[in-house]
Order: C-alpha cells, then sequence, then structure tokens
C-alpha cells in the first residue's frame, strides 16, 4: 500500500492493470488457492467450533470475524487497512 501502488488504491491505468494481471495469474491460480484450502478449512472448523462452544450466550460476531481474519493478516494490520479503507472510501 505504499503511496497508493496496490491494486485497491491505485488510480486505474496501465499499471493498475498490470498489477491486476499479476494477481490474477499469481496469486489467484487454482493451484495457490488450493494449496491453502486446507488451512482455510481448519480455521473455518476452529472458528465454527468457538461459535458452537458458546449456545446459550450473546456472540460478538463481528470480534469472531476479525480474530478470523486476523489469523492471516494480523489483527493490528486489520485494523489499520480497514481504517484506512473508510478514510479512502469515506
Amino acid at each position: 500500500m505504499y503511496h497508493y501502488s496496490d491494486t485497491g488504491t491505485c488510480p486505474y491505468g496501465d499499471y493498475w492493470r498490470k498489477m491486476r494481471n499479476i494477481c490474477i495469474l499469481e496469486l489467484l491460480s487454482t493451484k495457490m488457492v488450493k494449496s491453502f484450502d486446507s488451512i482455510g478449512q481448519a480455521e473455518m472448523l476452529s472458528l465454527i467450533s468457538s461459535i458452537n462452544s458458546m449456545p446459550d450466550s450473546l456472540i460478538n460476531l463481528s470480534d469472531k470475524i476479525f480474530w478470523f481474519a486476523g489469523l492471516f493478516l494480523g489483527r493490528d494490520k486489520l485494523m489499520m487497512l480497514i481504517k484506512e479503507i473508510t478514510l479512502l472510501t469515506g
């Protein structure tokens, strides 16, 4: 996200198209997505188990989702990204 050079915040143009192609070809290829499938499934099962373990109490779903997403990004980084995106789109 240095100087708005990622695909989510950079202006549309040649650079954006090149970055999108790199993401699609390298990061979102079928092989790469499948390589992380077992990790995602295990973490999703853990999330579901933690929700099921509290059947009679109120559940803060936002916290659970942040916990789940934070496993992959880190909670501090996730919060920073959400705040920055909110400011940019605000």
